[in-house]
């Protein structure tokens, strides 16, 4: 029922929006390998022979043979281990799948699929424009039997077929499109860019593996190049790398690097707070949410101004205006399980690099004799403030030109004490353990357009043991890393 629902839905949208489909495989890969399958119909182009090879191929066609059809000007490539990887990636997705009455293996039963498609075979997926085409293994029956391949298929040699569509409703692919993969097997094509070996080749066994064109993708989600702001960094950055995998444990998890140049890499690093403490960082371990926003947002709101990036500047000053605390801090990293603000009660750390004290110092003086309810106390040393309100659970507090530490429990201070371990590369960060969140149901009903909305999500979210993603710097990209962990 699903997939006939998302084959009408996906026949019916407008041509204004099929580009933001190309958006989609980013998020959705391994089901965009699927997911928007052809109908059963015999591809254009008829069956083509076996091409002979008249140049020497790059290495990296020994691991993955498929991308010798691949042609050079290939926007999006995708690389999936198998099948068969993919239908256990998406296992994860079930929950979600389940909520709507469906099933996330849906999608792997059409028969476009199973009928003579190798389920452990490498598969291959490419867009040039508006066109999408999956390259796969044929299995040993096919290979023997031509009419065992599904009629959608068309046969490349005796081991391999493809199949292409075209994204936009009504349309058809191009009519060229078997000639120019023959080119690409006979000639120069996308695997002797050195595009293909950053994005394809790494270590470990992935089960999808992409080049993504950044510049590409996002104008079509906007409208156009002229739509979008920082184009000089996105132009510097040309595609990202895209990764995902299941991991032993059943989590999966997937990556989007953006390789930017070193001075690009130096700008971004400018515009960075401090970062979290190492006790902070271990406490996401054990509390059930932690946010971190680690941009200084004035600095950066400069840089972009400076970079050409006006836009995106204008954003960030949005921002700043409702921030109801100036001058506004320069990182934020918060992590917690439970918070009555009434009684200041529960699980909270919060560390706030801050440029001024004036306004928190503000606040505090507004606490009526507070100095009679507070008293300073030692912690590894170092002086802090206990707030001891009646009717109120005690907290702890430390407030200094730089850095504004605040916490519930004496051990949350300990632990937040501890200095960073080394200088932030972190932009941002958040992640949820929804079975330790006793709160969860009642923030989630401040938020939802409905009450059944909000219990929907929450029965959601308790199928799932953490989902968590962060945004950081390493040595040559700027890398957004998500984990999802369903529950046992």
């Amino acid at each position: 029922m699903f997939t006939k629902q998302f084959t009408k839905q996906f026949t019916s949208r407008s041509t204004r929006r099929a580009p933001r489909l190309r958006v989609c495989l980013l998020a959705l890969a391994s089901i965009a390998l699927i997911g928007c399958g052809p109908k059963a119909r015999t591809v254009a182009g008829g069956k083509s022979t076996d091409i002979k090879q008249e140049a020497k191929r790059p290495a990296i066609e020994q691991d993955l043979p498929l991308l010798r059809w691949v042609p050079a000007d290939a926007e999006m490539v995708l690389v999936a281990e198998s099948l068969a990887s993919l239908e256990k990636l998406s296992s994860v997705a079930e929950p979600f799948a389940a909520a709507i009455g469906s099933s996330a293996g849906e999608l792997f039963n059409s028969p476009w699929l199973r009928e003579g498609i190798d389920p452990q075979a490498d598969i291959v997926l490419f867009t040039r424009g508006r066109d999408i085409t999956v390259m796969a293994g044929k299995t040993a029956e096919a290979q023997a039997n031509p009419a065992a391949l599904h009629s959608a298929w068309t046969s490349l040699e005796s081991g391999v077929a493809a199949v292409t569509w075209n994204m936009q409703p009504g349309s058809q692919a191009a009519g060229d499109w078997l000639e120019v993969m023959q080119a690409a097997a006979a000639g120069t094509g996308f695997s002797a860019l050195p595009a293909a070996t950053q994005s394809l080749v790494g270590e470990g066994k992935a089960a999808i593996r992409g080049h993504l064109p950044v510049l590409s993708l996002l104008a079509s989600a906007v409208g156009g190049e002229e739509f979008l702001s920082c184009l000089p960094l996105l132009r510097a950055a040309g595609g990202l790398r895209f990764e995902a995998r299941l991991e032993p444990n059943g989590t999966a998890t997937a990556k989007v690097a953006m390789p930017l140049q070193p001075s690009s890499l130096a700008a971004v690093s400018a515009v960075l707070g401090p970062g979290p403490s190492a006790g902070l960082v271990a406490l996401r371990q054990t509390e059930a949410a932690h946010i971190s926003l680690g941009v200084d947002l004035p600095t950066a709101a400069t840089a972009f101004h400076e970079q050409s990036c006006p836009e995106l500047a204008y954003e960030i000053d949005r921002i700043l205006q409702g921030i109801p605390m100036s001058p506004p801090p320069r990182a934020i990293h918060a992590v917690g399980t439970r918070f009555d603000p009434s009684e200041l009660s529960g699980r909270v750390a919060v560390q706030m690099p801050l440029r001024s004290k004036r306004f928190l110092a503000n606040q505090l003086g507004r606490i009526p004799a507070r100095s009679l309810f507070e008293s300073n106390v030692k912690i590894n040393g170092q002086s802090v403030k206990r707030l001891s309100v009646p009717t109120m659970a005690s907290i702890y507090y430390q407030l200094s030109d730089s850095q504004f530490l605040f916490a519930t429990k004496k051990a949350l201070m300990t632990a937040i004490l501890s200095p960073a371990s080394a200088p932030s590369r972190e932009v941002a960060a958040v992640g949820l353990w929804p079975a330790r969140f006793p709160q969860l149901r009642e923030y989630l009903g401040q938020v939802a357009p409905s009450r059944e909305a909000a219990d929907l999500w929450y029965a959601i979210l308790l199928r799932f043991e953490y989902a968590g993603m962060t945004i950081a710097l390493d040595d040559e990209a700027l890398s957004m890393s998500v984990a999802v962990q369903p529950a046992q």
